[in-house]
């Protein structure tokens, strides 16, 4: 799973550059066009991705902490792999690839300020609309999940102290914080834009091109937060994960060594094995 987001957050960080540079007043209008056609697209379905993704990582952290001794076919590397197969050619064939071929560059009058909407015909419109609509329900559905198996999560790491009989406070704490800051993270950087949304699936499906400036700027503010959750990913990682930041340090040490050979060698390797306080409550992702 982590892989996977982690090439849908590179397509996002690609795509919202190419969205940006249109957007600029030397931005020739092909440009623009390309943008309305491909671009945004495909920013807009990674996007999703990359919520599923992250809502999948949170099911197998939770069983991995929850229910470390299952056999659960979902802990198979096997569903995983197919899962994420499965959810790319979905949302790209319902979302992304209908939405590319309804958009008709041909509708361009050529002046005035562009809008992507007016590129579709009402067929293009009334699908655009429906796929507004399907991402909500990802979304929340998505959110709503991921809320429940991060509360179980830490409901499970606080009662294996209680267990332990730990007096230790400092730890109970900061394992709460793991938890509760990547559902914070998720809300802020998601959240906002959904609501801004709600304008949109209320609104008539397009036959007029006019859309208030006011609710336009919300929307594109809102979804660079949706943006910002690429730069904030590794960083949670890194923040929370004991593994992931020995791994991190690992890979610096080793472009540091590169150029010696001999040292590399001679030098014991560093254990990457979690060294959480109990086994299977770590956060990491698998």
């Amino acid at each position: 799973y982590l892989k996977n987001l982690i090439i849908a957050d590179l397509l996002m960080t690609v795509t919202i550059l190419l969205k940006t540079l249109s957007e600029a007043s030397f931005a020739p209008r092909q440009l623009k066009i390309i943008t309305c056609r491909y671009s945004s697209v495909v920013y807009y379905f990674t996007l999703y991705i990359s919520i599923i993704l992250m809502t999948l990582i949170s099911l197998d952290r939770y069983l991995k902490i929850v229910r470390p001794f299952g056999t659960s076919f979902v802990r198979n590397k096997t569903f995983g792999k197919t899962a994420a197969v499965i959810i790319w050619v979905a949302l790209f064939s319902t979302t992304a690839m209908p939405n590319m071929i309804l958009t008709d560059p041909r509708r361009d009058n050529a002046s005035g300020t562009l809008n992507c909407i007016c590129l579709k015909e009402a067929l293009g419109q009334d699908w655009h609309y429906a796929v507004i609509k399907i991402n909500m329900v990802i979304f929340w559905v998505c959110f709503a999940v991921m809320v429940v198996f991060y509360l179980l999560i830490s409901k499970e790491i606080y009662e294996s102290y209680r267990r332990s009989q730990s007096n230790n406070k400092k730890d109970k704490r900061r394992a709460k914080t793991r938890v509760y800051v990547i559902i914070v993270v998720f809300f802020l950087c998601f959240a906002p834009y959904h609501f801004a949304r709600i304008p949109y699936i209320l609104k008539t499906p397009g036959r007029s091109c006019s859309l208030s400036k006011s609710l336009h700027l919300v929307k594109e503010f809102t979804l660079w937060l949706t943006s910002t959750n690429t730069c904030l990913d590794p960083l949670i990682y890194l923040y929370l994960c004991k593994s992931f930041r020995r791994r991190f340090i690992r890979t610096l040490q080793l472009g540091c060594e590169y150029c010696n050979a001999s040292e590399i060698t001679s030098k014991r390797p560093i254990k990457l094995k979690n060294t959480e306080t109990r086994a299977g409550t770590s956060l990491c992702p698998g």
